[in-house]
Protein backbone atom coordinates (compact mmCIF):
# COMPACT_ATOMS: atom_id res chain seq x y z
CA UNK A 1 0.00 0.00 0.00
CA UNK A 2 1.65 3.30 -0.98
CA UNK A 3 2.25 5.85 1.42
CA UNK A 4 0.05 8.62 2.13
CA UNK A 5 0.38 12.65 2.17
CA UNK A 6 -0.82 14.69 5.51
CA UNK A 7 -3.52 16.00 3.38
CA UNK A 8 -4.76 12.44 2.81
CA UNK A 9 -4.20 11.59 6.32
CA UNK A 10 -6.55 14.32 7.72
CA UNK A 11 -8.84 13.40 4.70
CA UNK A 12 -9.19 9.97 5.91
CA UNK A 13 -9.99 10.92 9.75
CA UNK A 14 -12.29 13.26 8.52
CA UNK A 15 -13.98 9.99 6.34
CA UNK A 16 -13.83 7.95 9.39
CA UNK A 17 -15.30 10.37 12.01
CA UNK A 18 -12.52 10.39 13.81
CA UNK A 19 -10.94 13.32 15.47
CA UNK A 20 -8.18 12.59 17.40
CA UNK A 21 -6.20 15.78 19.41
CA UNK A 22 -3.37 16.64 16.70
CA UNK A 23 0.04 17.69 18.85
CA UNK A 24 2.97 19.41 17.85
CA UNK A 25 6.17 17.98 17.44
CA UNK A 26 7.56 20.50 19.52
CA UNK A 27 5.42 20.11 22.59
CA UNK A 28 6.46 16.24 22.77
CA UNK A 29 9.66 16.96 22.37
CA UNK A 30 9.90 19.03 25.07
CA UNK A 31 7.60 16.67 27.55
CA UNK A 32 9.84 13.72 26.56
CA UNK A 33 13.01 16.42 27.16
CA UNK A 34 13.80 16.04 23.71
CA UNK A 35 13.57 11.86 23.54
CA UNK A 36 16.01 11.85 26.26
CA UNK A 37 17.09 8.17 27.06
CA UNK A 38 16.41 8.40 30.61
CA UNK A 39 12.62 8.77 29.81
CA UNK A 40 12.06 5.88 27.80
CA UNK A 41 9.66 3.22 28.70
CA UNK A 42 10.41 0.42 26.32
CA UNK A 43 10.94 -0.18 22.56
CA UNK A 44 9.40 -2.86 20.05
CA UNK A 45 9.47 -4.06 16.15
CA UNK A 46 7.35 -0.42 15.04
CA UNK A 47 9.36 2.00 17.46
CA UNK A 48 10.30 3.52 21.18
CA UNK A 49 8.33 4.83 24.24
CA UNK A 50 8.99 7.53 26.31
CA UNK A 51 7.09 8.89 28.96
CA UNK A 52 6.48 12.41 28.77
CA UNK A 53 4.98 15.21 30.77
CA UNK A 54 3.03 17.93 29.37
CA UNK A 55 2.33 21.84 30.00
CA UNK A 56 -0.57 20.64 32.42
CA UNK A 57 1.68 18.01 34.10
CA UNK A 58 -0.34 15.32 32.45
CA UNK A 59 1.75 12.42 32.17
CA UNK A 60 1.46 10.79 28.47
CA UNK A 61 3.60 7.70 26.87
CA UNK A 62 4.74 9.15 23.65
CA UNK A 63 5.32 6.40 20.91
CA UNK A 64 7.83 7.58 18.32
CA UNK A 65 7.36 5.44 15.26
CA UNK A 66 10.16 3.94 13.29
CA UNK A 67 9.50 5.92 10.20
CA UNK A 68 11.52 2.51 7.76
CA UNK A 69 9.04 0.63 9.81
CA UNK A 70 5.61 1.78 9.73
CA UNK A 71 3.93 3.43 6.70
CA UNK A 72 1.31 6.53 6.89
CA UNK A 73 -1.47 3.51 6.30
CA UNK A 74 -0.41 1.90 8.94
CA UNK A 75 -0.12 4.69 11.42
CA UNK A 76 -3.48 6.01 10.43
CA UNK A 77 -4.91 2.49 11.07
CA UNK A 78 -4.09 2.53 14.59
CA UNK A 79 -5.11 6.45 15.15
CA UNK A 80 -8.44 5.08 13.46
CA UNK A 81 -9.06 1.68 15.57
CA UNK A 82 -7.98 3.10 18.81
CA UNK A 83 -10.00 6.29 18.70
CA UNK A 84 -13.37 4.34 17.89
CA UNK A 85 -13.45 1.95 20.79
CA UNK A 86 -13.84 2.69 24.85
CA UNK A 87 -13.31 -0.29 26.90
CA UNK A 88 -11.51 -0.16 30.78
CA UNK A 89 -9.17 -2.55 29.51
CA UNK A 90 -7.85 -1.37 26.69
CA UNK A 91 -5.88 1.24 26.10
CA UNK A 92 -6.54 4.93 25.73
CA UNK A 93 -5.10 7.32 22.92
CA UNK A 94 -4.92 10.67 23.41
CA UNK A 95 -3.99 12.28 20.11
CA UNK A 96 -0.63 12.13 17.69
CA UNK A 97 1.48 13.76 15.97
CA UNK A 98 2.64 14.23 12.53
CA UNK A 99 5.41 16.48 11.40
CA UNK A 100 7.63 15.79 8.00
CA UNK A 101 8.91 12.21 8.93
CA UNK A 102 7.49 12.29 12.42
CA UNK A 103 5.16 9.39 13.45
CA UNK A 104 3.53 10.20 17.04
CA UNK A 105 1.24 8.19 18.94
CA UNK A 106 0.17 9.97 22.33
CA UNK A 107 -1.19 7.81 24.81
CA UNK A 108 -2.60 7.61 28.55
CA UNK A 109 0.37 7.09 30.79
CA UNK A 110 0.10 3.61 33.30
CA UNK A 111 2.60 3.06 35.95
CA UNK A 112 3.46 -0.87 36.03
CA UNK A 113 4.83 -0.72 32.36
CA UNK A 114 3.95 -4.31 30.94
CA UNK A 115 2.72 -7.74 31.64
CA UNK A 116 6.48 -9.18 30.06
CA UNK A 117 8.44 -6.82 32.49
CA UNK A 118 6.01 -7.73 35.22
CA UNK A 119 6.72 -11.30 35.09
CA UNK A 120 10.30 -11.83 33.68
CA UNK A 121 12.02 -8.41 33.44
CA UNK A 122 15.52 -9.72 33.62
CA UNK A 123 17.06 -6.12 35.16
CA UNK A 124 14.85 -7.07 38.58
CA UNK A 125 12.46 -4.90 37.70
CA UNK A 126 9.33 -7.72 37.49
CA UNK A 127 6.88 -7.75 40.08
CA UNK A 128 5.89 -10.44 42.52
CA UNK A 129 2.60 -11.19 41.58
CA UNK A 130 0.09 -13.06 43.63
CA UNK A 131 -2.40 -15.70 41.82
CA UNK A 132 -5.64 -13.32 42.75
CA UNK A 133 -3.37 -10.90 40.30
CA UNK A 134 -2.68 -12.93 37.65
CA UNK A 135 -6.40 -13.86 37.43
CA UNK A 136 -7.59 -10.54 37.61
CA UNK A 137 -4.96 -10.07 34.41
CA UNK A 138 -6.43 -12.54 32.45
CA UNK A 139 -9.72 -11.87 33.18
CA UNK A 140 -9.60 -8.08 32.14
CA UNK A 141 -7.65 -9.17 29.08
CA UNK A 142 -10.24 -11.58 28.04
CA UNK A 143 -12.65 -8.93 28.61
CA UNK A 144 -11.27 -6.53 26.33
CA UNK A 145 -10.94 -9.04 23.66
CA UNK A 146 -14.29 -10.04 23.86
CA UNK A 147 -15.18 -6.64 23.66
CA UNK A 148 -13.20 -6.17 20.46
CA UNK A 149 -14.38 -9.18 18.94
CA UNK A 150 -18.57 -8.66 19.71
CA UNK A 151 -19.22 -5.54 20.88
CA UNK A 152 -17.24 -3.18 18.40
CA UNK A 153 -18.50 -3.42 14.45
CA UNK A 154 -17.32 -4.09 12.72
CA UNK A 155 -15.21 -6.59 14.94
CA UNK A 156 -11.39 -6.40 15.05
CA UNK A 157 -8.63 -8.75 15.46
CA UNK A 158 -5.66 -7.41 17.11
CA UNK A 159 -3.11 -9.77 15.81
CA UNK A 160 -0.75 -9.49 18.09
CA UNK A 161 -1.73 -9.94 21.60
CA UNK A 162 1.46 -11.24 23.68
CA UNK A 163 2.66 -10.30 26.72
CA UNK A 164 4.96 -7.02 26.12
CA UNK A 165 1.33 -5.49 24.61
CA UNK A 166 -0.28 -5.73 27.74
CA UNK A 167 -0.09 -2.38 30.07
CA UNK A 168 -0.56 -2.35 33.50
CA UNK A 169 -1.95 0.37 35.45
CA UNK A 170 -1.27 1.05 38.74
CA UNK A 171 -3.55 -1.24 40.20
CA UNK A 172 -2.13 -3.87 37.97
CA UNK A 173 -5.47 -4.06 36.04
CA UNK A 174 -4.56 -5.15 32.18
CA UNK A 175 -4.87 -2.67 29.10
CA UNK A 176 -4.34 -4.39 25.27
CA UNK A 177 -1.84 -2.16 23.64
CA UNK A 178 -0.34 -1.88 20.37
CA UNK A 179 -3.24 -1.90 17.44
CA UNK A 180 -0.96 -1.44 14.31
CA UNK A 181 -1.35 -4.95 13.11
CA UNK A 182 -5.39 -4.70 14.12
CA UNK A 183 -7.69 -5.44 11.67
CA UNK A 184 -10.80 -4.49 10.98
CA UNK A 185 -12.54 -8.03 10.20
CA UNK A 186 -14.74 -7.62 6.63
CA UNK A 187 -18.20 -8.82 6.28
CA UNK A 188 -18.48 -12.56 4.94
CA UNK A 189 -20.37 -14.22 2.87
CA UNK A 190 -22.59 -16.99 4.19
CA UNK A 191 -20.52 -19.96 5.22
CA UNK A 192 -17.54 -18.25 5.39
CA UNK A 193 -15.73 -19.00 8.75
CA UNK A 194 -12.42 -16.71 7.70
CA UNK A 195 -10.66 -14.22 5.99
CA UNK A 196 -7.47 -15.45 4.09
CA UNK A 197 -4.37 -12.57 4.27
CA UNK A 198 -2.63 -12.59 0.95
CA UNK A 199 1.05 -11.61 1.14
CA UNK A 200 3.58 -11.89 3.79
CA UNK A 201 2.16 -13.02 7.85
CA UNK A 202 2.85 -10.80 10.29
CA UNK A 203 3.46 -11.07 14.02
CA UNK A 204 4.90 -12.67 16.93
CA UNK A 205 6.87 -15.90 17.54
CA UNK A 206 5.41 -18.36 19.59
CA UNK A 207 1.47 -16.85 19.59
CA UNK A 208 0.61 -16.95 15.88
CA UNK A 209 -1.96 -19.55 15.62
CA UNK A 210 -1.73 -22.91 13.24
CA UNK A 211 -3.65 -21.44 10.16
CA UNK A 212 -2.64 -18.53 10.30
CA UNK A 213 0.62 -19.19 10.49
CA UNK A 214 0.32 -21.91 7.63
CA UNK A 215 -2.04 -20.33 5.54
CA UNK A 216 -2.82 -16.93 6.05
CA UNK A 217 -6.32 -17.23 7.58
CA UNK A 218 -7.42 -14.74 9.52
CA UNK A 219 -10.60 -14.84 11.98
CA UNK A 220 -11.52 -14.10 15.75
CA UNK A 221 -9.95 -17.46 16.89
CA UNK A 222 -6.49 -16.31 15.80
CA UNK A 223 -6.86 -13.99 19.06
CA UNK A 224 -8.15 -16.40 20.85
CA UNK A 225 -5.02 -18.71 20.23
CA UNK A 226 -2.62 -16.16 21.21
CA UNK A 227 -4.87 -15.31 24.38
CA UNK A 228 -4.41 -19.23 25.10
CA UNK A 229 -0.52 -18.42 25.01
CA UNK A 230 -0.30 -15.95 26.92
CA UNK A 231 -2.91 -17.46 30.00
CA UNK A 232 0.02 -20.83 30.27
CA UNK A 233 2.45 -17.59 30.45
CA UNK A 234 1.16 -15.85 32.85
CA UNK A 235 0.47 -19.40 35.15
CA UNK A 236 3.79 -20.41 34.77
CA UNK A 237 5.82 -16.99 34.96
CA UNK A 238 7.99 -18.08 31.99
CA UNK A 239 7.53 -17.08 28.08
CA UNK A 240 6.53 -19.31 25.97
CA UNK A 241 10.00 -20.49 24.42
CA UNK A 242 12.83 -20.84 26.20
CA UNK A 243 15.49 -23.25 24.67
CA UNK A 244 17.47 -23.31 27.84
CA UNK A 245 14.62 -25.65 29.59
CA UNK A 246 15.24 -29.14 28.90
CA UNK A 247 14.26 -30.85 25.62
CA UNK A 248 10.53 -31.48 26.89
CA UNK A 249 10.02 -28.26 28.30
CA UNK A 250 11.08 -25.79 25.58
CA UNK A 251 7.92 -25.40 23.75
CA UNK A 252 5.42 -24.20 26.47
CA UNK A 253 2.54 -25.42 25.13
CA UNK A 254 3.93 -28.55 24.23
CA UNK A 255 4.77 -28.42 27.91
CA UNK A 256 1.15 -28.13 28.93
CA UNK A 257 -0.37 -30.75 26.57
CA UNK A 258 2.04 -33.37 28.01
CA UNK A 259 1.27 -32.46 31.47
CA UNK A 260 -2.70 -32.50 30.56
CA UNK A 261 -2.03 -36.27 29.43
CA UNK A 262 -0.13 -37.25 31.97
CA UNK A 263 -2.42 -35.77 34.75
CA UNK A 264 -0.15 -33.55 35.87
CA UNK A 265 -1.05 -29.62 35.15
CA UNK A 266 0.56 -28.73 38.35
CA UNK A 267 3.93 -29.12 37.17
CA UNK A 268 3.14 -25.89 35.03
CA UNK A 269 2.43 -23.72 38.23
CA UNK A 270 5.39 -21.24 38.94
CA UNK A 271 6.40 -21.56 42.47
CA UNK A 272 5.52 -18.31 43.55
CA UNK A 273 1.92 -18.82 43.31
CA UNK A 274 1.87 -22.23 44.49
CA UNK A 275 -1.12 -23.02 47.03
CA UNK A 276 -2.94 -26.02 48.13
CA UNK A 277 -5.34 -24.60 48.63
CA UNK A 278 -5.99 -22.53 45.17
CA UNK A 279 -4.44 -25.47 42.68
CA UNK A 280 -7.90 -26.66 41.46
CA UNK A 281 -8.97 -23.24 40.42
CA UNK A 282 -5.03 -22.53 38.90
CA UNK A 283 -5.55 -26.11 36.91
CA UNK A 284 -8.74 -24.81 36.31
CA UNK A 285 -7.91 -22.07 34.00
CA UNK A 286 -4.79 -23.80 32.92
CA UNK A 287 -7.30 -25.87 30.94
CA UNK A 288 -8.92 -22.86 29.61
CA UNK A 289 -5.58 -21.77 28.27
CA UNK A 290 -5.54 -25.35 26.83
CA UNK A 291 -9.16 -24.91 25.39
CA UNK A 292 -7.97 -22.08 23.38
CA UNK A 293 -5.16 -23.29 21.90
CA UNK A 294 -6.86 -25.91 19.93
CA UNK A 295 -5.49 -26.80 16.22
CA UNK A 296 -9.01 -26.26 14.82
CA UNK A 297 -10.43 -22.73 14.94
CA UNK A 298 -13.92 -23.80 15.31
CA UNK A 299 -13.22 -25.53 18.11
CA UNK A 300 -11.97 -22.40 20.25
CA UNK A 301 -14.24 -20.78 22.47
CA UNK A 302 -15.53 -16.92 21.78
CA UNK A 303 -13.93 -14.70 24.14
CA UNK A 304 -17.28 -13.95 25.82
CA UNK A 305 -17.40 -17.45 26.66
CA UNK A 306 -14.19 -17.46 28.00
CA UNK A 307 -15.04 -14.85 30.66
CA UNK A 308 -18.17 -16.86 31.41
CA UNK A 309 -15.22 -20.02 32.01
CA UNK A 310 -13.23 -17.50 34.09
CA UNK A 311 -16.36 -16.07 35.96
CA UNK A 312 -17.99 -19.77 36.54
CA UNK A 313 -15.47 -22.49 36.09
CA UNK A 314 -18.27 -25.19 35.37
CA UNK A 315 -18.84 -24.33 31.68
CA UNK A 316 -15.64 -25.48 30.54
CA UNK A 317 -17.18 -28.72 30.73
CA UNK A 318 -18.63 -28.40 27.77
CA UNK A 319 -15.98 -27.42 25.67
CA UNK A 320 -14.25 -29.98 23.17
CA UNK A 321 -10.57 -30.11 22.89
CA UNK A 322 -8.53 -32.02 20.86
CA UNK A 323 -5.28 -32.68 22.79
CA UNK A 324 -3.14 -34.88 20.27
CA UNK A 325 -4.28 -32.78 17.08
CA UNK A 326 -2.71 -29.85 18.58
CA UNK A 327 0.67 -31.09 19.93
CA UNK A 328 0.91 -32.06 16.58
CA UNK A 329 0.77 -28.46 15.06
CA UNK A 330 2.67 -26.88 17.88
CA UNK A 331 5.52 -29.01 17.11
CA UNK A 332 5.14 -28.24 13.00
CA UNK A 333 4.62 -24.79 13.70
CA UNK A 334 7.31 -24.68 16.03
CA UNK A 335 9.84 -26.52 13.46
CA UNK A 336 8.70 -23.64 10.50
CA UNK A 337 10.53 -21.27 12.39
CA UNK A 338 14.32 -20.76 11.30
CA UNK A 339 15.43 -19.68 15.02
CA UNK A 340 19.29 -19.21 13.82
CA UNK A 341 18.20 -16.22 11.43
CA UNK A 342 14.75 -15.31 12.68
CA UNK A 343 14.39 -12.01 14.53
CA UNK A 344 13.85 -12.53 17.94
CA UNK A 345 10.52 -10.13 18.47
CA UNK A 346 8.54 -10.05 14.74
CA UNK A 347 8.32 -12.11 12.06
CA UNK A 348 7.49 -11.38 8.32
CA UNK A 349 7.25 -14.73 6.93
CA UNK A 350 6.91 -18.56 7.76
CA UNK A 351 7.64 -21.45 5.63
CA UNK A 352 4.06 -23.31 4.80
CA UNK A 353 3.71 -26.16 6.03
CA UNK A 354 0.53 -28.54 5.59
CA UNK A 355 -0.22 -30.82 8.98
CA UNK A 356 -2.69 -33.81 8.43
CA UNK A 357 -5.09 -33.49 11.66
CA UNK A 358 -5.84 -36.44 14.04
CA UNK A 359 -9.84 -37.47 15.07
CA UNK A 360 -9.77 -38.26 17.91
CA UNK A 361 -11.13 -36.04 20.26
CA UNK A 362 -11.97 -36.00 24.12
CA UNK A 363 -14.38 -33.19 26.10
CA UNK A 364 -13.04 -31.13 29.10
CA UNK A 365 -15.41 -32.44 30.90
CA UNK A 366 -13.25 -35.56 31.14
CA UNK A 367 -10.18 -33.73 31.86
CA UNK A 368 -8.37 -35.24 34.68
Amino acid sequence: MKNMSYREFEQELAKQEVKPRIYSYNELRIATRDFHPDNKLGEGGFGVVYKGTLVDNTHVAVKQLKVSKLVLSEFLNEVVIISGVRHRNLIKLKGCCLSGDQRILVYEYVENKNLAQALWDASGDSLELEWTTRLNIILGIARGLAYLHEEVQPPIIHRDIKAPNILLDRNLNPKIADFGLAFLFPELDEGQTHYTQAGAIIGTRGYLSPEYASFGHISTALDVYSFGIMILEIISGRKNMDFEKPPDQQILQQWAWKKYQSNELWHLVDPNIMSESMMEEIVQVIKIGLVCVQNMPANRPKMSSVVAMLLDGKQVENVCIVAESVSMVAESVSASFDFSTTNTTTVSSLVVKVVEEEEDSSFLSNMP
